[in-house]
């Protein structure tokens, strides 16, 4: 059964750096070498003996508001039905803008295909009904996956958890950043500290760049250049 607005939850605290997430993904989508659509990163931080480790699952987030989608001129970049980001590869100019305006760093130019690389959420098997490959495979259960607002209810669980247990600094991410992310993270300690982003919304500059570059947007521009070209002609007429 296809589960409606479907998420993924990642408990960043539970993953153990097995990295099968990792494999079964670059197995499955047959990745060039040094691609990747998911990895997990490792930051440490402190000195010893108070130093801390921590994992962080790299993978596209689907942005409610994408940047990666915002900037694609083509529309190469885009929502599917499901509200998931998706790339259409047949449409793309290898431009790019995605790749530049991932406030994640989730997007790869694979230079031997000539094609973007990202988590899709393994949109093809939601579709029928299937889980993504990565929950499948994680033996810690750090990932799980359902609806958005069951996802949400179990991290905030979590998190009260975690709190009880002396991490002070835990927190549920996601939830509003960029309009709502469909990967959720929970996280123990500060999300700087997991080299996520600190500015986690749509600038207005890309906001109007998406609004000049699409075709309505284009043909407003335009007409609104020659009014005031014909205003400026008209006003200097005047005054002769």
């Amino acid at each position: 059964m296809v589960i409606a607005d479907h998420a993924m939850l990642v408990d960043q605290s539970l993953c153990i750096n097995c990295d099968a997430c990792t494999l079964v993904c670059k197995q499955i989508y047959s990745l060039t070498e040094d691609i990747y659509r998911t990895q997990i990163d490792t930051y440490e931080h402190g000195a010893y003996p108070d130093s801390i480790e921590v994992f962080n699952k790299k993978a596209c987030m689907h942005c409610t508001e994408a940047l990666c989608v915002i900037s694609c001129p083509t529309g190469a970049m885009h929502k599917n039905e499901d509200g998931l980001t998706v790339y259409d590869e047949r449409i793309c100019i290898s431009c790019n803008y995605c790749v530049a305006n991932c406030p994640y760093g989730v997007i790869t130019f694979d230079r031997t295909k000539g094609i973007m690389e990202k988590c899709t959420l393994c949109d093809k098997r939601v579709e029928n009904g299937l889980e993504p490959f990565c929950y499948s495979v994680c033996s810690p259960q750090a990932i799980k996956y359902g609806s958005r607002p069951a996802m949400i209810a179990a991290g905030n669980q979590r998190v009260q958890l975690l709190k009880s247990q002396g991490y002070e600094e835990a927190n549920l991410y996601g939830v509003d950043e960029f309009g709502g992310l469909r990967v959720l993270l929970v996280l123990q300690y500060t999300p700087d500290k997991y080299n996520l982003p600190a500015e986690t919304e749509v600038p207005m500059g890309k906001r109007v760049l998406k609004y000049l570059i699409s075709p309505l947007g284009g043909i407003a521009a335009v007409a609104g250049i020659g009014a005031l070209i014909y205003n400026y002609a008209s006003n200097k007429k005047g005054s002769v």
